[in-house]
C-alpha cells in the first residue's frame, strides 16, 4: 500500500509540474484565472465524483456571505448550488456552507501582499458558522445516543467532524523561499485576526507543504489528525518535487474524514416557507 501511494504521489507531482510549467509558458499567469483553472482541471480526475469543484461564494444559515473563493470543494452528491451558472455562462456560484468541505486560495507568486490578502480572505470565510457534527452523527436526522454504547462513562465524543479545511496553493515562493518567514507572518497576523482564523495549510509548488498539527506539550510528539480544532502548531514538510502529491493526499485524507451532516440537507423547507412574507400556506386538511 505505501509503495503504491508513494508512486501515486510521484505521478501526480510530476504531471502537475509539467502542466503548470506548460501553462506558465503559454499564459504567463498574468491573471489569476489560468492558474486556478489549471489546478482544478488537473485534480478533477483524481477526486471521487462526490467532490464538486467550483469557485464562488459561500453563505451560511445567518446569510453571512464569504468573499469570492478561488477553488471551492463541496459535496456534489447531496447538495446543489443555491445560485448556479446557466449553460456554462460567466458568473459566480453560491453554495450553502453545510455543503463545503474546504477551500483553496490560489496565488501565482507568494509575495508579502499576496500572503496577507489570502490570509485575510481565509479569516473572512472563517466568520461563517454551522452546527458542529461529532463522531456520533450518522445522518442529518440520525445520531447515536451515548447510552446505547458500551463505553467508559467518562468517554467523550466531542471531536468536531465538519471543520472547514482551508488554505493556500502558490506556484512560486516569491518572498517566502524560507517557510520560517511564513510562520513569522502568520504570528503577526494572528495577533489581529486570531490564531483560529489562520490557514490550515500552505503549499508552495515544488518547495514545501505547511500544515496544522497537534504537538503534545509534555512529550513533544506530533500528531496529524482531521480534528482541526485540536491543532496547536504547524509542521513543514520539505517535499520539494512531491509537493503537489502531498497536497492532494492531505485533501483526500481530510475530506474523507469530514462529515457534513450536522444540519438537515440544505435548509429546512418548513422554516423557509413560513419565513417568507409573499409565500402563504393554506388548504390544511387533517387526514389521520
Amino acid at each position: 500500500m505505501n509503495v503504491v501511494r508513494r508512486k501515486g504521489v510521484e505521478k501526480i507531482s510530476a504531471l502537475l509540474d509539467l502542466e503548470l510549467n506548460y501553462s506558465h509558458a503559454k499564459h504567463n499567469f498574468e491573471l489569476g484565472l489560468p492558474l486556478e483553472d489549471s489546478l482544478k482541471h488537473f485534480f478533477r480526475p483524481y477526486f471521487p465524483s462526490r467532490y464538486g469543484f467550483s469557485s464562488g461564494y459561500i453563505v451560511d444559515d445567518t446569510d453571512t456571505v464569504s468573499n469570492q473563493t478561488d477553488w471551492l470543494i463541496y459535496d456534489s452528491h447531496n447538495f446543489s448550488p443555491l445560485l448556479a451558472k446557466i449553460h456554462g455562462s460567466e458568473g459566480a456560484e453560491w453554495f450553502p456552507f453545510d455543503s463545503v468541505y474546504g477551500c483553496v486560495e490560489v496565488k501565482r507568486t507568494l509575495t508579502i501582499s499576496a500572503l496577507e490578502e489570502a490570509i485575510k480572505q481565509i479569516a473572512n470565510t472563517r466568520k461563517l458558522r454551522r452546527e458542529p457534527t461529532n463522531l456520533l452523527q450518522v445522518s442529518p436526522y440520525i445520531r447515536i445516543p451515548e447510552k446505547v454504547l458500551h463505553v467508559s462513562p467518562d468517554a467523550t465524543f466531542h471531536e468536531v467532524c465538519n471543520s472547514l479545511y482551508i488554505g493556500i496553493y502558490a506556484f512560486l515562493p516569491g518572498d517566502y523561499s524560507d517557510p520560517n518567514d511564513i510562520y513569522n507572518k502568520i504570528e503577526e497576523m494572528a495577533d489581529n485576526l486570531g490564531q483560529e482564523n489562520m490557514p490550515d495549510f500552505i503549499a508552495v509548488h515544488g518547495h514545501y507543504y505547511i500544515r496544522k498539527a497537534i504537538r503534545d506539550k509534555a512529550s513533544g510528539k506530533l500528531t496529524i489528525n482531521p480534528f482541526m480544532e485540536q491543532a496547536n502548531t504547524y509542521i513543514t514538510v520539505d517535499c520539494h518535487k512531491l509537493t503537489a502529491g502531498v497536497f492532494y493526499t492531505d485533501l483526500i485524507y481530510q475530506f474523507s474524514n469530514t462529515n457534513l451532516s450536522a444540519l438537515r440537507i440544505q435548509s429546512d423547507l418548513g422554516a423557509f416557507l413560513q419565513s417568507e412574507e409573499d409565500i402563504k400556506i393554506s388548504g390544511v386538511s387533517e387526514y389521520a
